[in-house]
């Protein structure tokens, strides 16, 4: 299994960076560890706004994961799996500079409510991504699907089963298959629709059809680098493109937010003598809505 090389296909010159006051100052990845998956690269400059003070330029690119094809049973077509080997080698390739590098890899798998088959596939997946960034030296933080896409106020969360969804005996009827197959496509839609937006650039390498990995790396890529930028002060072009697409509930307080726990959020609730039950989104609302992480 090869890989595609988006954003151009190559690495940007050093001309593509902005003036002498500026300085690469961290690479942040976004991993979907799926067999349609892909790896986006930010790599943020810092450039000198004088008196607004540091700012981060981003520069965005994305990769897909090199995969095989396995024959099950006697199928014809065979199904893709993520080519380990090749991923390893593609890692060493790109050689990112381990003191400047992080990467954010969305987790999978039976703990976030897969169904059996997507778990099994998810979980390879996943696992073959810490292999790899452990191996290459390259920290990482393992995040929920939902985690991002809640910041990104993207559809189709998924919810529990009823009773009635599969048919009653545990069996996953035909009605909840087709509604969670279009809960699906609208996710996927939705977020293949927001990376166009934010990155015009890849406009072209996020059209295709079942390439819907490209644009959930990006936007995990964008929910780490929103995460790190707030967490060292700095403002973001990437941000301000996130704002001015509609995502005015980006803010910082509301990041700060987002990098709590549920349980935590509960002691800031408890503290304020608010009420501490619902969704971690709500808990965040309650909070905003009563001055933030500080009164």
């Amino acid at each position: 299994g090869g890989t595609d090389a988006l954003g151009g296909g190559e690495e940007p010159s050093s001309s593509s960076s902005s003036s002498s006051s500026s300085d690469c100052c961290e690479i942040v990845l976004g991993i979907d560890p799926d067999r349609n998956g892909a790896i986006a690269i930010l790599r943020s400059t810092r450039v000198d706004d004088g008196e607004a003070g540091c700012r981060l330029e981003v520069r965005a690119e994305v990769i897909d994961v090199p995969v095989y094809k396995v024959a099950i049973g006697k199928t014809s077509k065979g199904r893709e799996r993520i080519d380990a080997a090749q991923l390893a080698q593609l890692i060493k390739r790109l050689d990112f500079p381990k003191h400047k590098t992080v990467a954010f890899l969305e987790g999978g798998g039976v703990e976030y409510h897969f169904s059996s088959y997507s778990a099994f596939v998810q979980g390879v997946g996943v696992g073959i991504w810490e292999g790899v960034l452990s191996h290459a030296e390259i920290p990482w933080h393992k995040i929920n699907s939902k985690t991002w896409k809640t910041l990104f106020e993207l559809v189709g969360s998924r919810k529990k089963k009823t009773e009635n969804d599969d048919g009653g005996d545990g069996a996953e009827g035909d009605g909840a298959k087709k509604k969670r197959a279009s809960r699906g496509t609208k996710v996927k839609s939705s977020s293949v629709a927001l990376a166009r937006q934010i990155f015009p650039e890849l406009e072209e390498e996020l059209l295709p059809k079942g390439k819907h990995g490209r644009a959930d790396a990006l936007l995990i890529a964008s929910y780490g680098h929103l995460v790190r930028a707030q967490e060292e002060g700095l403002q973001s072009s990437l941000k301000d493109v996130f704002v001015e697409a509609g995502l005015k509930g980006l803010s910082s307080e509301k990041l700060k937010l987002d990098l709590l726990t549920a349980n935590e959020l509960k002691v800031l609730l408890k503290d304020r003598g608010l009420k501490v039950s619902g969704k971690k989104g709500e808990l965040i609302e309650r909070l905003l809505e009563h001055g933030g992480e500080k009164e």
